[in-house]
């Protein structure tokens, strides 16, 4: 069965409309993650933290589309051949997604253009570090 029937649930609804009643936009361009969209919210979410750290206030949350792009960046990149046969799978992912929130700040859009290879990039080794921490247990 495939992802897009999971969330079909009317014999006659398409596959963007089962979208829209969750609430989700299909993709323009056939990726699950909209690099130029993340980019600008990132770009966004940067200004709003260096404006609150020159007032003195306390940083602001992350938004939902960011999230939700981490979120999916960590799933997708556990279902690659080199970390989909392990058991604790899912465990990489909650790890990734961790050091992706906890790394978020760090990211400078004047150095990089490119949030989601940053993300990709911190999910990567967040899965690494848990494999050896495993083989290490075990």
């Amino acid at each position: 069965m495939s992802k897009k029937s999971n969330i079909i649930e009317q014999e006659d609804e398409t596959y963007e409309e089962a979208l829209k009643r969750y609430g989700l936009s299909p993709s323009k361009n056939g990726h699950y993650v909209d690099k130029a969209e993340l980019y600008n919210h990132m770009v966004a979410y940067c200004e709003a933290r260096e404006k609150a750290k020159a007032e003195g206030k306390e940083k602001p949350q992350i938004d939902n589309y960011i999230a939700e792009c981490i979120i999916k960046i960590a799933n997708h990149l556990s279902y690659l051949p080199n970390f989909s046969g392990y058991t604790y799978r899912q465990d990489f992912v909650e790890d990734a997604i961790e050091n992706c929130i906890h790394y978020v700040d760090n990211f400078n859009p004047e150095i990089s253009k490119n949030p989601f290879a940053y993300f990709t990039q911190i999910c990567w080794y967040a899965f690494i570090r848990h494999i050896m921490k495993e083989k290490k247990q075990s």
